[in-house]
């Protein structure tokens, strides 16, 4: 898999699949929908400006639209030599301990809540949207005690 399918989905996971998503993310980023679906299909070559302004805009560290972890076993440049995604990580990721991991991860299962339950709707108990929720509080709490390095 090339670099630009690999952000194309990676992007499409962090924005989500609510309509009111995709809208404010083009929004942000000043983009029709046809530059959207180019992006999210990985037909659009990315600047690394554009890469930090998508990251900004979903409110995601710029590295993780870079992690094909999950998505394919090796990565391509520019038809270069394939590379793995850990070796691609290696390369983009700073390393900021476990915190930043931390704070990343409560983004992405509030995201995931979004998507699940709706923006700003508390989850009902017993769900997986609600376990989820439980685990952010509790992440969010440890963090902010430093209890995590």
């Amino acid at each position: 898999m090339n670099i630009n399918e690999v952000i194309g989905k990676r992007l499409g996971l962090a924005v989500g699949r609510a309509e009111r998503n995709r809208e404010g993310f083009m929004k942000k980023m000043k983009w029709q929908s046809q530059t959207y679906y180019e992006a999210r299909s990985g037909r659009r070559v990315f600047r690394v400006s554009e890469l930090v302004a998508m990251a900004r805009a979903v409110g995601v560290p710029a590295w993780t639209l870079l992690d094909a972890t999950g998505i394919s076993g090796a990565v391509t440049i520019d038809g270069g030599k394939p590379m793995t995604s850990e070796e691609l990580l290696d390369l983009v990721q700073g390393p900021r301990g476990a915190r930043t991991n931390l704070i990343f991860a409560v983004k992405v299962i509030r995201t995931v809540i979004d998507n699940l339950v709706g923006a700003g709707v508390r989850p009902g108990e017993g769900g997986i949207a609600h376990q989820l929720f439980l685990a952010a509080r509790l992440i969010e709490h440890d963090t902010k005690r430093g209890s995590t390095k």
